[in-house]
């Protein structure tokens, strides 16, 4: 079967039913594993469909980006535990830097109060809640992006290749084995940035968003250097060498 007939088929599939699973496929066009593979990862890389754990997604089905404040509203237990303990492993001093998630809200909302704290960020809402502040804040200029209330665009990107951070928290819209993943391609220029900026990274997000079908991968997983986690059971393969578990699930 030729490469261009096996995508056809691929495609028509997922037309009928918008997330297959990888196993679906492979009887499905009679085709080994990895030729299936390097089809799905062709197919990805035109912006066709997202692979997934276990599967693959149609682009644009199965993944709709909630606002902000639906967010906030999600797995709040697991979130306030997870910032908690992701406190605890943030240094005193230093420069902090804190992008535009909900759960990453949580954890600057308990570094306000630290005086020998720099914070640097993107987020609209973390910058609306630094009145009081005992920590210095910093803005991250750019274009604000109503939906997540974050800055972004090349105007963040160039300025967080100018900045060094001791820390880089980051959050994700989804993860699967291949690492964090999130709603917008923009974010994830900022979150790339930040990390290469940054002397370590910490991972903030909830196990409800394992498989979650977010759209774009911004890091592999032994690019970040610890996953703060709710108690609930995730897959562990291929995940940082150090995983803290806070909490008891949303």
């Amino acid at each position: 079967m030729f490469v261009q007939e096996r995508v056809a088929r691929i495609l028509e599939a997922l037309d009928q039913r918008p997330r297959q699973s990888v196993t679906d496929l492979q009887e499905r066009l009679g085709v080994s594993r990895s030729t299936l593979r390097r089809d799905l990862i062709d197919l990805e890389a035109a912006g066709e469909v997202l692979r997934v754990h276990g599967g693959v997604v149609r682009s644009g089905a199965g993944y709709h980006e909630p606002t902000f404040d639906r967010k906030q509203q999600r797995s709040v237990r697991a979130k306030q535990a997870i910032a908690e303990a992701a406190v605890e492993r943030l240094p005193s001093e230093g420069h902090i830097y804190i992008d535009g998630g909900s759960t990453c809200l949580r954890v600057a909302r308990l570094l306000l109060v630290r005086p020998e704290t720099v914070i640097w960020t993107n987020s609209i809402r973390l910058l609306a809640e630094a009145e009081n502040a005992r920590a210095v804040v910093n803005c991250v200029g750019g274009q604000v992006r109503p939906r997540s209330q974050s800055l972004f665009g090349g105007v963040t990107s160039r300025w967080l290749a100018d900045l060094r951070f001791d820390v880089a928290v980051l959050g994700a819209s989804g993860l699967d084995d291949a690492g964090p993943r999130t709603a917008d391609l923009h974010d994830a220029t900022a979150k790339q940035s930040a990390m290469a900026s940054a002397e370590s990274t910490v991972l903030v997000a909830d196990s409800q968003k394992w498989n979650a079908p977010a759209p774009v991968r911004f890091a592999a997983w032994d690019q970040i250097d610890v996953w703060v986690v709710d108690g609930a059971d995730v897959a562990t393969a291929g995940l940082p060498r150090e995983v803290v578990r806070a909490g008891n699930g949303p």
